[in-house]
C-alpha cells in the first residue's frame, strides 16, 4: 500500500490536533533508548552542573591553598630574614665574648702581676719591719741584738771572699740573706748570729734557705749560728722541714724551737 504525501500531510495535521497520539507514534518510531534519551540528557545536564560547581569548589579550594601557600612562602621568606639576622647577631656575640674573654685573659694577667707585686711589697714592708724592730722581735732568744745592715753583711761576706773562705756563688748566696743578726744568747752567754729568712707566708723553700745560708755564714765566721725563719703564717711541710733542719720559727712575734713544732 502507497503512502501519499497528501496522506503524510494529513497525519501531520491530524497529529497536531490530537497530542496524545504523539506520544503513541513515537513509541511505535523510537526505539526504548531513545525514549529514555531526554532524561539522560537532563542527568547528564544536572551531572554537568553538579561537575562544574565541584570544578567551581575545587578551584576556590585549590586559590585559597595557593593563598595560604602564599603566606606560607612570606611567612618562610621571614623566618630566614630573621634567621640571618640572629646568625649575625649570634656573630656579633661570639666576636664581643671573644674580645671580653681576651679581656679578661688580660685582666687576669694583670691581676696576677698586681698580687705579685702586692705580696712583694707587704714581704718588703714585713722584711723592713723585722729589721728596725729586731731587739724587739728576738729579745727572747739574745741580748745586745743588732741587726746587720746590708754594708755590713757585704763587708764580712767579702772579706771571707778575700781569704778563700767562701767561693762567689756562696758569697752572693749570703749577701742575699733577708735578715743577719748578732747578739748574745740569753741561756748560755754565747756570741751568736741569727740568719733569718722572712716571708709573710712561710714555706718549705724559706726553711731550706735559712738552714743552708746559716750554714754558710757559720763557716765564715766560725762562730755559733741559728737559721730561722719568720712571717705571719706557716704551711704545715714548712713546720715538718724546720723541726728536721732545726730552725727556729717567728710567727706574727711569737718565737718557737725547732722542738715546739709538729712532730
Amino acid at each position: 500500500m502507497t503512502f501519499t504525501v497528501q496522506e503524510f500531510h494529513d497525519l501531520v495535521r491530524l497529529l497536531e490536533q490530537q497530542p496524545e497520539w504523539r506520544g503513541d507514534l513515537r513509541r511505535l518510531l523510537l526505539t526504548e533508548d531513545l525514549l529514555h534519551l531526554p532524561g539522560i540528557t537532563q542527568e547528564l545536564a544536572e551531572a554537568q552542573q553538579h561537575t562544574e560547581e565541584r570544578l567551581g569548589q575545587l578551584a576556590e579550594a585549590q586559590q585559597r591553598t595557593e593563598q595560604r601557600l602564599g603566606q606560607l612562602a612570606e611567612a618562610q621568606q621571614r623566618t630566614e630574614q630573621r634567621l640571618g639576622q640572629l646568625a649575625e647577631a649570634q656573630q656579633r656575640t661570639e666576636a664581643q665574648i671573644a674580645k671580653l674573654a681576651g679581656t679578661m685573659e688580660d685582666l687576669v694577667k694583670r691581676t696576677g702581676k698586681l698580687t705579685d707585686q702586692v705580696g712583694r711589697l707587704e714581704g718588703y714592708a714585713l722584711e723592713r719591719r723585722y729589721r728596725e724592730r729586731a731587739p724587739s722581735y728576738f729579745q727572747s732568744l739574745l741580748r745586745g741584738v743588732h741587726a746587720l745592715s746590708p754594708e755590713e753583711v757585704a763587708t764580712l761576706v767579702e772579706e771571707a771572699e778575700a781569704r778563700g773562705i767562701i767561693s762567689d756563688a756562696n758569697r752572693i748566696d749570703l749577701v742575699a740573706t733577708d735578715l743577719i743578726v748578732h747578739g748574745i744568747r740569753r741561756e748560755d752567754v754565747a756570741e751568736i748570729y741569727l740568719v733569718v729568712e722572712i716571708s709573710v707566708g712561710i714555706g718549705r723553700h724559706d726553711v731550706t734557705r735559712a738552714a743552708r745560708r746559716a750554714a754558710l755564714l757559720r763557716g765564715v765566721t766560725h762562730k755559733t749560728v741559728m737559721p730561722a725563719v719568720a712571717g705571719e703564717w706557716m704551711t704545715s711541710d714548712a713546720e715538718e722541714a724546720a723541726k728536721d733542719a732545726r730552725v727556729w720559727c717567728i710567727l706574727d712575734g711569737q718565737t718557737k724551737s725547732p722542738d715546739e713544732l709538729v712532730s
